[in-house]
């Protein structure tokens, strides 16, 4: 069985059109590495001892973190995470009516040297007028740059048949900072939309970053400036069953930069926008962006050794 039609099955029978990214969804990620594609646990969980007993854990949770002398990172499970989570998105968009209507395609890892996006660096997914690659700029209709982790933690337990997996908590209550909430993710991120803009000043290809989790509160005022000067066009989070942590968190902001998803028909709706406005966003970008800019940004970028550099370059620039 194709690793395409596996994840299809996967996503049906959890009904992400209803739930978008749940609980469900992190259980499915887990029985799908394992079961299927026999990944084994020690690349999936962190293993512990408690109580004199092994025990997996997706993170090391807060309640034990003390007792644990040498925390190790778990950089094996992120290749696999990125996978399933681009494969959500693909399967979730592939079911808006923008799409469906209008005979687009969704596809994974797309290559657009136009745009700055090669084989290295790929675009996470596209929506689309061609289903048949290499894809030229006029042939891209909304870029996505896919940022989502396991956000809940999770035991594993293997002696357990009724009790496999189990929910131990939410991300306050382990030490990972899953999604947009760790600082090189959120900039990565920023900084991949930054440089497709930088590529295709005059362009009027939507870019969205995607995520699961909410956003921390020092990175909002930078995100609204990007959002409002045309370089991202919002940070959409499909995770809508986090909203009863009360910490300064930040799920929504007045201007739109930052939108939690509810549900599918909102998702619809702001995908559907964001490309039936192409006309009109490409006359407020012009507007804003003028030649003298762009030339004096370019040359600035040009120096930047990291996305860090890249989003404060342009962040001075946009406050000149």
């Amino acid at each position: 069985m194709s690793d395409e039609i596996v994840f299809r099955r996967s996503f049906t029978s959890l009904q992400i059109t209803q739930n978008l990214w749940s609980k469900d969804v992190e259980k499915g990620f887990f029985e799908i590495y394992l079961n299927i594609k026999k990944i084994p646990p020690e690349k999936l969980f962190y293993k512990l001892r408690e109580n004199g007993l092994e025990k997996y854990y997706a993170y090391y949770p807060q309640k034990l973190s003390k007792t644990i002398r040498k925390k190790d990172t778990l950089q094996s499970r992120n290749s696999y995470i990125g996978e399933y989570t681009e494969k959500f998105v693909k399967y979730l968009f592939e079911q808006l009516e923008v799409v469906k209507q209008n005979n687009l395609y969704v596809i994974n890892k797309v290559a657009c040297e136009e745009l700055g996006l090669t084989s290295k660096t790929p675009a996470d997914v596209v929506i689309s007028l061609k289903k048949e690659e290499p894809l030229s700029k006029e042939d891209i209709l909304l870029i996505g740059e896919v940022k989502m982790s396991i956000v809940w933690n999770w035991s594993y337990n293997p002696d357990n048949e009724a009790n496999l997996f189990q929910e131990e908590g939410d991300f306050t209550e382990h030490t990972g900072q899953p999604s947009l909430l760790r600082s090189d993710s959120m900039l990565k991120a920023i900084g991949k939309a930054v440089n497709i803009r930088l590529n295709n000043f005059d362009g009027i290809i939507p870019v969205i970053i995607i995520c699961n989790t909410p956003i921390q509160n020092s990175y909002v005022s930078k995100i609204d400036n990007l959002f409002l000067n045309y370089f991202i066009q919002g940070i959409l989070s499909l995770n809508p069953h986090l909203k009863n942590i009360n910490k300064d968190y930040i799920f929504d902001t007045p201007t739109r930069s930052i939108v939690t998803i509810n549900n599918f028909e909102e998702l619809n709706k702001i995908i559907s926008d964001l490309i039936s406005m192409r006309n009109e966003r490409k006359k407020a970008i012009v507007k804003i962006i003028d030649d003298n800019f762009k030339e004096n940004l370019k040359k600035q970028i040009r120096h930047c050794k990291s996305e860090e550099e890249i989003v404060e370059t342009v962040l001075r620039f946009l406050e000149r």
